[in-house]
């Protein structure tokens, strides 16, 4: 098989985290004010590094930044090294190259959730069989960060003072659906959506936090089925975790 973009690994890696097949990813993207089709997110995903036309415009990637909840440099960044490495730059002439930019975002992605997921590691004893849990009802693939018989949970980071609003509404219609589905099998859960700060910048984090507010009280007409929380951190996070899946007191950040 042939060695796909790293903005093909990008964008496939991302919707599938959300649970979107290429159609609904497409439309979200189209919701979002780009334009996109079934065929154009499949070709964007399977794009190999020398080719040079299945990349998304700009407008489109703004879109998609607001879809996968990121800033939108991270999405310009995978696309750089797409490009790059169609153009058959190396990346030893190019010692701060788009690739390298990537790779540094993605190790950043990779220690916040492995930092989450360790400390929930610590304090319950069988989280790995629940953590990046996969369920496939009715054929499609969704995926929680980490699902047990108690309790379903998504987070996200918020580096940015754009949080991406359709992306954590898509979240919170997973956790949901999830709900609508156990409800209908007799399981009790309880279902939480965390969303962390990932910024040290007072006026992006005061910005992130009124956005969060906002989306708390829309959530609202779902009554208590979804718990939301904000989280200052990712060890915060894993204790939101622990204390709905133990059944402590309600945290103070929910």
């Amino acid at each position: 098989m042939d060695e796909v973009s790293p903005l093909a690994l990008f964008l496939k890696k991302h919707r599938e985290a959300l649970g979107m097949n290429p159609r609904a990813f497409a439309e979200a993207i189209s919701s979002a004010g780009g334009q996109a089709t079934t065929q154009a997110v499949q070709q964007w995903e399977n794009s190999t590094p020398g080719q040079r036309t299945t990349r998304p415009n700009s407008t489109n990637r703004q879109a998609i930044a607001e879809v996968l909840a990121c800033d939108v440099g991270e999405v310009e960044a995978a696309y750089r090294a797409a490009r790059d490495a169609a153009d058959g730059r190396e990346e030893k002439d190019r010692p701060t190259t788009a690739a390298s930019s990537m790779r540094a975002r993605i190790g950043l992605y990779a220690r916040f959730e492995n930092e989450i997921a360790g400390a929930i590691r610590a304090k319950i004893p069988d989280a790995d069989e629940y953590l990046e849990k996969v369920i496939t009802p009715f054929g499609m693939s969704r995926r929680y960060d980490y699902l047990s018989p108690r309790l379903a949970v998504d987070w996200v980071g918020a580096r940015g003072p754009h949080i991406g609003t359709l992306s954590l509404e898509g979240r919170l219609w997973h956790l949901l659906w999830l709900s609508r589905l156990d409800a209908d099998t007799g399981i009790a859960r309880k279902y939480l959506f965390i969303l962390v700060l990932a910024s040290d910048e007072p006026a992006v984090t005061a910005h992130i936090k009124r956005g969060f507010d906002r989306l708390r009280d829309e959530a609202r007409v779902f009554g208590n089925t979804l718990i939301l929380c904000l989280a200052s951190s990712p060890a915060e996070a894993a204790d939101l975790v622990v204390a709905h899946e133990t059944g402590a007191e309600q945290h103070p950040a929910c």
